[in-house]
């Protein structure tokens, strides 16, 4: 059974069309107005969104809250929805013309990560600290590898700034992070990078 853990950075200008209507989708707020779900089902004519996304959407419970640089959204959900689902709330920003956007979504029952950057993020590691959550294929070489990037390894997540997640990695720490902003990568991202 899948939790689906999902939060985004969105980086846009003040007034760009896509901030009030995700603005609209907020927990919290008044039901977004039928124009929304119009200007939402319009944008999305044509592109390869599931039929039953808008639907889905609608029953979400997205946080959406603005930020210096843009928006950030948070979203937790259970098995009733599918991978795809995620994958069709980032052709959303795709279709809403946002131009730079991280997002990340956490599977706590498997400890599987999923990113997406637009545009790909060039990371600058000298100087970062680092907390390691889970499992790791290489638990003998990560110490090493992180040195290699002048990065060192803390034992805490308020203290990191960047968090790598392995396998089985606890469900609670990686909410944590989530909460307090921290770049949260794969092992396997975590060597891409390295090499």
């Amino acid at each position: 059974m899948s939790e689906w853990s999902f939060t985004a950075q969105l980086s846009m200008d003040p007034g760009h069309p896509a901030q009030a209507i995700l603005q609209a989708l907020s927990k919290g707020r008044q039901p977004a107005a039928a124009e929304v779900w119009e200007q939402l089902s319009a944008k999305l004519s044509g592109t390869a969104v599931s039929a039953d996304f808008l639907p889905q959407l609608r029953s979400s419970s997205m946080d959406v809250q603005a930020t210096d640089t843009g928006l950030a959204l948070y979203l937790d959900q259970g098995s009733e929805v599918s991978y795809r689902f995620f994958e069709d709330l980032v052709c959303l920003f795709e279709a809403l013309e946002v131009e730079h956007y991280h997002a990340r979504l956490f599977d706590s029952s498997s400890g599987g990560l999923q990113v997406w950057d637009q545009p790909p993020r060039e990371l600058e590691f000298e100087d970062s600290r680092i907390f390691l959550i889970g499992d790791f294929d290489e638990e003998d070489e990560v110490p090493e590898l992180v040195e290699g990037l002048g990065a060192t390894l803390v034992d805490c997540v308020e203290g990191a700034d960047i968090v790598v997640l392995g396998s089985q990695a606890d469900p609670a720490i990686v909410a944590e992070a989530n909460r307090l902003g921290k770049l949260i990568l794969s092992e396997d991202e975590l060597g891409d990078y390295a090499f």
